[in-house]
C-alpha cells in the first residue's frame, strides 16, 4: 500500500520460508510464483537478499525433483555479477552440474559446470578451508562423472583428493560418497583387496557422519563384493539392506509429494466451495443473464472443439509425413561419402581414408555392432585395428560427423525399422531403445526427437495402420 518494494519483497520471502518450515508446500509454491515475478523488477544491488531467495526457491524445486524449474533459478544466480559477493556462485554451478548429470544425463555439460567451480574467483572473506572444500566438491563430482563413463583410472585421483580433503575437515558424509565410488571402481578393476579397504573406510565414515546416511549407496557395493568373494549369506544380507534403504528413500519422497498433492486438493476444494456459494448468490438475481452467457460459452466451446479437431487432423497429417520421411531416410542404411553431400568436412579424404570408411560401413551394415549398448570408439578400434584418432578423422572427413553422431544415426535407423515392423507393435519404448543400441530411455528419446522431429511415441502413434495410441 505504501509502495515500499524492498520490505514487500522481504515479507514475501519470509512467508515462503515459513510455509516451507510448516510443510505447507502448496502455499510455498504459490508464493514462489509471486516472488519470482516481483524479483524481476529489482536488481540484486538494490536487494542483496534477491540471490538468496533464488537459491531457496531453486532448492525447494530441486527437493521436489522439479529439475527444469530448479535450473531456471540457479541459472539466474550464475548469471548475476553479484553472486560471488554472497558466496552463491559455486553452489549454483554445483547444483546445475548435478541437474545435468541426473536429469538430462548430459555429462559433458555437467563437467563444464563443475570446472567452473574450480575456475571461480575466491571472495576476499572466504576462508582457506572453505575454498579447499569447494575444490574437493568439484573434483569429486568430476570424478563421479568419470566413474559413470567407466574412465576409472582418470576418476581415482580426483575421488581420492576429494575423500582426503573432506575427511580432513570432518565432512564424512561427502567423503563417504567418494569412498563408495572408489570401492566400486576397484571392484570393477578386479581388485577385491583394495575394494575391501575402501568398504571398511566407508563404514567408518558413515558411522562418523551425523545423521548416519549414504548406506543405500555403500550396501550395493558390499553385496557385489561378497558375491565375488563367494559369501552368499553376507551378499544377500547387504542386498536386502540396500533395498530397505532404497525403499525408505522412495517412501520419503512419495510422502513428500503426497503432502503437496493433498494440500493442492484441499485448496482446490476450498476454492470450489467458495465458487459454488458465489454462483448460488449470482443465480438468484441474474439467472437469465447466466443462461445467456452459458449459451454463448457453449457456442464458443463448440467452435473451439471444431477448431481443435481440425488442428488435430492437420497435426496428425504433418506427423505422418514426418514418419514417412523418417522411414525413407532409415531405408538408406548406407552413409554416403560423396563429396557434394558432405557438409562439415575439414579436407577431402584420401584413398586410404576412403578404404577405411568402407570397412567401417561394412562393420555397421553387416555386423550391426552399433546395436550393442556397450559399443564405443574403443570397440571400433579393437575391431579394425586402427587408432581412434585416425578413425575419428576419417569419419569427419567422409561423413562430416563425429563418431557419436555417426553411431547414433545408425541406431535411430534401427529404431525406425523396428517400430515400422507391425510384428514389434507390442515392444515397449525401453525395449526398442535397448535393441537399437541405446543404454537409456532419455538419451534415445532426445536423439530420436532431434533426428526425426518426433518423439518415439509420436512416431509409433502415427504409423500407417496403427490401431491404438501407444504411451511413452
Amino acid at each position: 500500500e505504501t509502495n515500499d518494494t524492498i520490505t514487500y519483497l522481504r515479507a514475501l520471502r519470509g512467508l515462503m520460508n515459513i510455509y516451507v518450515l510448516d510443510k505447507e508446500y502448496d502455499k510455498a509454491f504459490e508464493t514462489i510464483k509471486v516472488l519470482d515475478r516481483e524479483l524481476n523488477t529489482i536488481s540484486s544491488s538494490h536487494l542483496p537478499e534477491k540471490l538468496l531467495a533464488y537459491r531457496e526457491m531453486g532448492e525447494l524445486h530441486y527437493k521436489f525433483r522439479n529439475y527444469p524449474e530448479a535450473e531456471t533459478f540457479f541459472r539466474k544466480i550464475a548469471h548475476d555479477p553479484n553472486a560471488i559477493c554472497y558466496s552463491l556462485l559455486r553452489p549454483a554451478y554445483n547444483t546445475l552440474g548435478l541437474i545435468h548429470r541426473y536429469h538430462y544425463n548430459d555429462l559433458e555439460t555437467s563437467d563444464e559446470y563443475f570446472r567452473k567451480i574450480l575456475a571461480a574467483p575466491n571472495h576476499e572473506n572466504s576462508s582457506e578451508e572453505h575454498c579447499l572444500a569447494w575444490e574437493a566438491i568439484a573434483k569429486g563430482n568430476l570424478g563421479g562423472n568419470l566413474h559413470k563413463q567407466g574412465k576409472y583410472d582418470e576418476a581415482i585421483p580426483l575421488l581420492e583428493f576429494a575423500r582426503k580433503t573432506m575427511a580432513g575437515i570432518n565432512d564424512y558424509t561427502y567423503a563417504s560418497g567418494m569412498v563408495t565410488l572408489l570401492a566400486d571402481i576397484y571392484l570393477e578393476k578386479k581388485n577385491p583387496a583394495q575394494c575391501k579397504y575402501y568398504i571398511d573406510m566407508g563404514v567408518d565414515y558413515i558411522q562418523r557422519s551425523y545423521p548416519s546416511q549414504r548406506w543405500e549407496r555403500l550396501y550395493p557395493v558390499m553385496a557385489k563384493y561378497y558375491t565375488i568373494m563367494g559369501n552368499t549369506i553376507l551378499a544377500a544380507a547387504y542386498q536386502d539392506s540396500a533395498l530397505i534403504y532404497q525403499k525408505k528413500a522412495y517412501e520419503e519422497y512419495d510422502a513428500l509429494k503426497l503432502v503437496y498433492a493433498e494440500q493442492q486438493a484441499s485448496r482446490l476444494e476450498q476454492q470450489a466451495k467458495e465458487e459454488e456459494l458465489q454462483v448460488e448468490r449470482v443465480q438468484t438475481a441474474y439467472y437469465k443473464h447466466v443462461a445467456f452467457y452459458v449459451g454463448i460459452i457453449l457456442l464458443i466451446i463448440t467452435g473451439l472443439l471444431l477448431y481443435a479437431i481440425n488442428l488435430y487432423r492437420r497435426k496428425r497429417a504433418v506427423y505422418r509425413t514426418l514418419v514417412k520421411k523418417s522411414q525413407e531416410w532409415a531405408a538408406d542404411h548406407k552413409v554416403s561419402v560423396k563429396s557434394e553431400e558432405r557438409i562439415l568436412v575439414i579436407a577431402e579424404p584420401n584413398e586410404v581414408e576412403l578404404a577405411l570408411m568402407e570397412r567401417i560401413q561394412k562393420l555397421m551394415d553387416e555386423e550391426k555392432m552399433y546395436t550393442n549398448v556397450h559399443f564405443t570408439l574403443n570397440s571400433m578400434v579393437e575391431q579394425l585395428g586402427v587408432n581412434r584418432t585416425y578413425i575419428s578423422t576419417t569419419l569427419n572427413k567422409c561423413t562430416g560427423k563425429t563418431f557419436t553422431q555417426y553411431i547414433n544415426e545408425y541406431r535411430i535407423r534401427e529404431a525406425i525399422d523396428i517400430m515400422s515392423d507391425k510384428g514389434n507393435q507390442y515392444l515397449t519404448i525401453d525395449n526398442i531403445a535397448y535393441n537399437s543400441g541405446f543404454s537409456d530411455r532419455k538419451t534415445f528419446h532426445r536423439i530420436f526427437k532431434r533426428v526425426t522431429g518426433l518423439t518415439p511415441a509420436e512416431f509409433r502413434n502415427n504409423l500407417s495402420g496403427t490401431s491404438a495410441a501407444i504411451s511413452e
